[in-house]
């Protein structure tokens, strides 16, 4: 160990590279217009790498939630008695788990986006002012207008919200019974200051509708074609293989549990609510936390196509401060931090059904 890092030292020192973090400090000159922090190219590297960082958390957690959804209802659907339902299901989990994830996230953005989306000046538009082209998907966007808290404001109608809430808890100690026409009145007030909280809520956004013009579209929100390939490109990949862990883990509820559900008469909707899921989840969870590590750690695929991930911010910033391997730690404690944390949350789940099952 201490070989490598004297090594790693001299040849730092030979091509007169200045080891440590301070660069983190430095201007980055960066652009990311994609980020979900308050970021513009006068932040630091810093800024510029926490910013990479959200978008990868951001992208993982949708991409978990998107392909848990999808692949349990892909896994039910090739247990479904459904000859066509079962076959296509089956076809589908077989053609994306035999590609690799890399490959079908460059069929999403460049064989399907940048190949059948039109130009800006031939946008598809749709109801609501939305425009979809090659350089993603515009729509309306609402913004807050700060001014007007401070003219209308929500102090009467949170007060009196408040003020009901707390009268209708206060009068109804144990033994003492309110009036229906008191109780009725103070549901009609917390509902009208709810109603009038709302409305100054409401009253507090804009909308900033997006405008095509020749080259661009202008204002409203947006998300980049990269974005939409990722994401489509992970969640896709990686429902096939959730939907054969989840269809292993249905499978592995003993038959029996199931004919005894039948006998009594139970529909097959509330046999697989009460039964089937809560059994499966036991055989489900573990595998289950491996392939949401995965997504996290496929996340750093999106230095592929473009989009302002923590590996592509990363890259750039090598390129800039030659801090090689500064920056390639930050990539390995980010990843461990967050798949660490993912298997926290699924061993408290674990053990959370297990206790159930205790219980039981």
């Amino acid at each position: 160990m201490h070989y490598f890092y004297s090594n790693a030292v001299e040849n730092l020192t030979r091509q007169h590279i200045a080891s440590g973090f301070g660069f983190l400090d430095m201007r980055a000159g960066i652009s990311i217009p994609d980020s979900l922090i308050p970021y513009d190219s006068n932040s630091t590297y810093k800024t510029a790498l926490l910013a990479g960082l959200v978008n990868t958390v951001f992208m993982a957690v949708l991409c978990i939630v998107a392909a848990t959804i999808l692949g349990f209802c892909i896994a039910f659907g090739r247990l479904s008695k459904n000859w066509l339902l079962a076959k296509l299901c089956l076809f589908y989990v077989e053609i994306f788990r035999n590609i690799p994830v890399l490959l079908v996230i460059l069929f999403f953005y460049f064989g399907l986006m940048q190949q059948y989306l039109p130009p800006v000046r031939d946008s598809f538009v749709l109801p609501f002012h939305i425009y979809v082209n090659q350089r993603g998907l515009y729509f309306p966007a609402l913004h807050w207008e700060g001014a007007f808290w401070g003219r209308d404001g929500l102090i009467l109608p949170c007060l009196l919200f408040v003020f009901a809430l707390l009268a209708l808890f206060a009068l109804r100690p144990a033994g003492l019974n309110i009036s229906p026409f008191l109780r009725h009145l103070l549901k009609i007030i917390i509902g009208a200051a709810c109603i009038a909280a709302l409305y100054c809520f409401w009253r507090g956004f804009g909308v900033d509708m997006p405008q095509q013009g020749r080259f661009n579209i202008m204002g409203g929100g947006s998300i980049p074609p990269e974005f939409s390939a990722l994401f489509l490109g992970l969640s896709c990949y990686s429902a096939a293989l959730i939907a054969e862990t989840a269809r292993a883990g249905v499978e592995g509820v003993d038959k029996g549990l199931k004919e005894a559900a039948a006998s009594l008469g139970m529909t097959g909707i509330t046999t697989v609510r009460t039964i089937i899921i809560p059994l499966a989840l036991r055989i489900i969870v573990p595998p289950l936390a491996g392939q949401y590590m995965n997504i996290a750690k496929n996340t750093s695929l999106a230095v592929a196509i473009g989009y302002s991930d923590l590996m592509r911010i990363g890259n750039t910033v090598v390129i800039q401060t030659n801090q090689a391997v500064e920056v390639v730690l930050i990539w390995i404690i980010a990843y461990l931090a967050i798949c660490l944390l993912i298997s926290a949350l699924m061993n408290m789940l674990n053990h959370r059904l297990l206790f159930m099952e205790r219980l039981g």
